[in-house]
């Protein structure tokens, strides 16, 4: 099975809408802003939501 870039790309968007949106409820974030964001921005915005500061601790 020959891995094409475009397959790693797919694969890794699905990934980070599945993350960016359980990882943003944590912190306290909007969970439906960030799948949008892990739609958009794919795994530079999984980067960016693990990097965010948590709104619960205030």
């Amino acid at each position: 099975m020959n891995l094409t870039i475009e397959t790693i790309g797919i694969i890794v968007t699905v990934i980070s809408m599945i993350l960016c949106p359980i990882i943003a409820h944590g912190k306290g974030r909007s969970a439906v802003g960030w799948f949008f964001g892990g739609l958009f921005l794919g795994g530079i915005g999984l980067i960016i939501v693990a990097c965010l500061s948590d709104k619960n601790n205030g």
